[in-house]
Order: structure tokens, then C-alpha cells, then sequence
């Protein structure tokens, strides 16, 4: 037990109990990796609490955490000052891998020398089951800020290397329920000495109905927050420079396109008006724009200049599309 594994699984829990044994079972049935599975329950008030300490009694690997309940993001930063690991990764409660899927990260870590190993994923509904392959790539010494935009953000799926964690000492923003796995990346990506992206798809991501993604406001206002967790960690740690400063306006563009995508009037206005004052905090000049897509720099020009593209005039037009293909085109005149 004094021997390090080679992988430590974090897995916080909330109200977990419906699916929490597959998951955990899915992680315990993997082969050719030496592992732990911390299981940390967040404050739970169903029978999650009690499986996790089943399964720490009647298996080794397994390392069973209770905190008061605060989010997702305190229960794994509990988990990662327990880690012993190698390796970390993360694995949500109602998901699962297959039985060879951290053996093939781990491998291909160590062949490339890799601090951070991201996978694709399938993404199972019901009986149907849809691959995400990602495009094999590799980019190697501090990852400029163009590449790390394209990569995925979502920290299940990927692997840690311990160094690449104690490097950069991130963590997950306290109070941070939606898009804190990219803050997260955000942080550590960037100090990546090489990042390696796998075709693989043997994490099996379960959608469900249950999803703080339904939360529109809530979800926009964590955004917030992340941007300026962001924004304090690269000060705080001093790597404030031109590089990090397109990184967060990279995160920025990319909350814009989340915010979108929940497709409410008032979450485009309320985001707008945060990426505006982001914006201005950070001390990110239109001239900076440059380093993001054309259509992106429009976007966020037109919001500084109060025309606000995620506003009224977007809502508007989005909502006028969705008319017109109800309708077919029938009856319309251009």
C-alpha cells in the first residue's frame, strides 16, 4: 500500500445511489492498470454514503471521502490532496469505462512522454450508443494558445500527469457547478509540456435529463465566476502574459457559444454584459482580437460597442429561423 498506483480515479458523488455500483463497478473491472478509486461523497442524502463504504470494505482500491455538501468542485479538490497516484483522472458517478480504457491512456502517457492524455468518448441514451471520436494529435511544449481553444475541456475522459498538477496547482473553483472541468483545463493545459488527443471511445458518457445545463441563470453566472477565478489564478501564480491573456479570451468566446446554446433572451443579454466587464478587468484591448476568429472578434466588438450580437438582434434572428422552418418556407416573401 506504500507504493504509489499508477492511476488515481476521482469520482465525486451527490445522491448518487441509482448509479453509483456500475459506475464504481466499471472502474474496478479495469485491467492492465494499477489503481485507486477515491469515491467522494458530497454531503449526500440518499444511500450513497453507505455503498461507497461497502465497497471500501470489501476492496482495497477503493478510498471512500464524505464532505459537507458544496458542489462538485470541493468534492474532487478533497479528492485530489488524498491522490496518490501516477496519474490522475476523473470519472463521473452515473458514467463508465471500459475495461482497457485507462490502460491505453496510461500507455500511450508514457510513450509520448505526455502530461495530459485526452480521449474521445461514446455517448450512451437509453439503448443507443453514439461514438465522439477525436482526431489523433499531438502538441508538444507549452501548447500555444490556438491549439489548447480546439481541445476538449471536459476533464472525465482525459488523464493528469502528477507533475503537470503540482506544477501548476490548480483546482477546481469552489462553488463552480457548470463549466468548472474548463476552468480547470484552463489552468493546467497551458503549463502541459505535450498533449496528446486519442481516437478512443471507451468512456461512456450517460446523458441524463437531471443537468445543471437546464439552469440557464445559474449557468451563466458560474461562467462569470470561472472567468474570474481565471483571471486571478494567472495573476496569483504570475503568468499573466500575452499567452494566458489569450487563453482567457479564448474561455471567454467559448462562454459566449454555452450561453447561446441554452437559448434564452436573458442569458444572451446577461452574458453580454459580463464578457463586456470581463473584458474591460482583464485589460483586454480590441486589438488583442486578433488572435480569435473573425466572426468571434465581431461579436465581441459589437458587444463593447453596446450592439451586443449575443443580445436582442441574435434572439431575434435565431428565433425568425426556427419560424421559417416550422413553416417551410411556406407563405414567406424575402
Amino acid at each position: 500500500m506504500n507504493i504509489p498506483p499508477q492511476l488515481s480515479v476521482v469520482m465525486p458523488v451527490y445522491n448518487g445511489a441509482a448509479y453509483l455500483r456500475a459506475a464504481v463497478d466499471s472502474v474496478l473491472a479495469s485491467r492492465g492498470v494499477e489503481l485507486e478509486l477515491i469515491c467522494v461523497d458530497d454531503g449526500s442524502e440518499d444511500e450513497t454514503l453507505s455503498i461507497i463504504r461497502e465497497y471500501e470494505a470489501k476492496d482495497s482500491r477503493v478510498v471512500g471521502c464524505a464532505v459537507k455538501h458544496a458542489g462538485v468542485s470541493v468534492a474532487r479538490n478533497e479528492a485530489l490532496k488524498v491522490a496518490r497516484g501516477k496519474f490522475v483522472t476523473f470519472v463521473d458517478s452515473d458514467d463508465s469505462v471500459d475495461p482497457v480504457f485507462f490502460a491505453r491512456l496510461l500507455t500511450k502517457a508514457r510513450e509520448r512522454e505526455a502530461d495530459c492524455v485526452i480521449s474521445g468518448w461514446t455517448r450512451v441514451s437509453g439503448t443507443e450508443r453514439v461514438p465522439q471520436p477525436l482526431v489523433a494529435r499531438e502538441v508538444a511544449v507549452r501548447p500555444v494558445p490556438a491549439l489548447l481553444a480546439i481541445l476538449p475541456k471536459n476533464t472525465w475522459g482525459s488523464i493528469y500527469s502528477r507533475e503537470v498538477l503540482e506544477r501548476s496547482g490548480a483546482q477546481f473553483p469552489p462553488g463552480m457547478n457548470y463549466g468548472e472541468d474548463v476552468v480547470f483545463n484552463y489552468c493546467v493545459q497551458p503549463q502541459c509540456n505535450r498533449i496528446v488527443r486519442l481516437t478512443d471511445v471507451g468512456y461512456f458518457y450517460h446523458a441524463r435529463e437531471a443537468s445543471l445545463s437546464y439552469a440557464p441563470q445559474k449557468s451563466v453566472a458560474d461562467m462569470l465566476d470561472g472567468a474570474r477565478y481565471l483571471l486571478s489564478y494567472y495573476k496569483e501564480k504570475g503568468i499573466y502574459h500575452d499567452d494566458n491573456r489569450e487563453n482567457l479570451l479564448h474561455y471567454l468566446v467559448h462562454s459566449l457559444r454555452r450561453a447561446r446554446s441554452l437559448g434564452t433572451h436573458e442569458c444572451a443579454l446577461q452574458c453580454s454584459a459580463w464578457v463586456a466587464e470581463m473584458i474591460e478587468t482583464a485589460g483586454i484591448r480590441p486589438e488583442d482580437f486578433a488572435c480569435i476568429r473573425t466572426k468571434d472578434a465581431k461579436m465581441l466588438t459589437a458587444i463593447l460597442d453596446g450592439k451586443s450580437g449575443m443580445g436582442i438582434d441574435y434572439y431575434w434572428r435565431r428565433l425568425g429561423r426556427r419560424i421559417k422552418g416550422l413553416f417551410g418556407g411556406v407563405g414567406f416573401r424575402s
